[in-house]
């Protein structure tokens, strides 16, 4: 398959009186759609004086960075959570693994504990990895 370009058109509507107040376009990417809403949310509030009370919009922003933004600006989200808690592909859910808040440590189903670098990705995310071998049993 060869590589295209794919972008999308966001826009912040107020649809009680139908019209766009922002609008922009960016490439197809998640993160930058969440960057977007918060600047266009902003920027319509710096221009016209307007804040949202309410925010609707499909799963694609139910990241939580972008809920907890709303939220955290009064801004009620009407959107679906984008949970990727479970697996279809069957592998382990992260239900499947246990935190020992004792040792400060994830455990897998099969009783290994899980390794992380400690490194913070994004200010919020930490990774723990374990082996294949060590966690199916």
């Amino acid at each position: 398959m060869d590589p295209f370009f794919a972008y999308d058109a966001n826009y912040l509507i107020d649809n009680k009186a139908g019209i766009i107040l922002d609008a922009v376009g960016t490439r197809a990417n998640r993160a930058v759609e969440i960057a977007v809403t918060q600047i266009m949310v902003d920027r319509v509030e710096r221009r016209f004086d307007l804040r949202p009370k309410r925010l609707a919009g499909d799963t694609a922003y139910g990241a939580v960075r972008l809920l907890k933004w709303l939220v955290d600006r009064k801004i009620t989200p009407h959107v679906s959570v984008w949970d990727k808690s479970a697996r279809p592909d069957g592998t382990f859910s992260r239900a499947d693994f246990v935190f020992d808040k004792k040792r400060n440590v994830y455990v897998c189903p099969g009783g290994a504990e899980l390794t992380s670098t400690g490194n913070i990705d994004q200010g919020h995310i930490v990774y723990y990895r374990a082996s294949k071998s060590d966690c199916s049993g």
